[in-house]
C-alpha cells in the first residue's frame, strides 16, 4: 500500500470516528424516545379504546343532554367510576400550547380530553376528533 493510500484510509477512519462520536448525544437522547414510543404503543392504543374515546363520547352526550360542558368534576367523577385507573383531564379553556394555535376555540363547545400515561399525554380534541401524544420526558 502506498504512502497516499495509507492517508487516504487514516483520514476514512477518523472522519468515521468524529461521526459515531458526533452521534452518541443524538442516539442517547432520541433512543430513549424511540424505546418509549415503541414499548408502550400497545398501552397507548388500547388507552384511546377505553378511556379517551369513551370519556370525549360521555362529554359530547352530557353537552347535547345538559347544554353546557361538564365541569372538570363531573368529568373526574365519570372517569373515576368508568376508568378508575387513569386520570382523565378534560380542558374546556383554550390551553396557550403551539399544537393548537390554529384553531378558534368555541367557548362551552370545544374541549380536548388528556390522559396521562407512562411517559406521555394522549390528548383527544372535540371538533376534529383528532387524537395527538406528547412525550412527558
Amino acid at each position: 500500500m502506498g504512502n497516499r493510500q495509507f492517508v487516504f484510509v487514516i483520514a476514512i477512519v477518523a472522519i468515521g470516528l468524529l461521526l459515531a462520536i458526533a452521534a452518541i448525544p443524538f442516539a442517547l437522547y432520541y433512543g430513549h424516545y424511540l424505546n418509549a414510543n415503541l414499548k408502550t404503543r400497545s398501552l397507548r392504543e388500547r388507552t384511546y379504546q377505553v378511556v379517551v374515546r369513551p370519556t370525549c363520547r360521555w362529554v359530547d352526550d352530557f353537552r347535547t343532554t345538559q347544554g353546557r360542558l361538564p365541569s372538570r368534576e363531573e368529568v373526574r367523577d365519570f372517569a373515576s367510576t368508568n376508568s378508575p385507573y387513569f386520570g382523565v383531564i378534560l380542558f374546556d379553556t383554550k390551553p396557550k400550547w403551539d399544537e393548537i394555535k390554529d384553531h378558534q376555540w368555541r367557548s362551552g363547545i370545544d374541549f380536548m380530553i388528556c390522559v396521562p400515561v407512562d411517559d406521555w399525554n394522549l390528548y383527544r380534541n372535540s371538533w376534529d376528533k383528532k387524537e395527538w401524544k406528547a412525550w412527558t420526558d
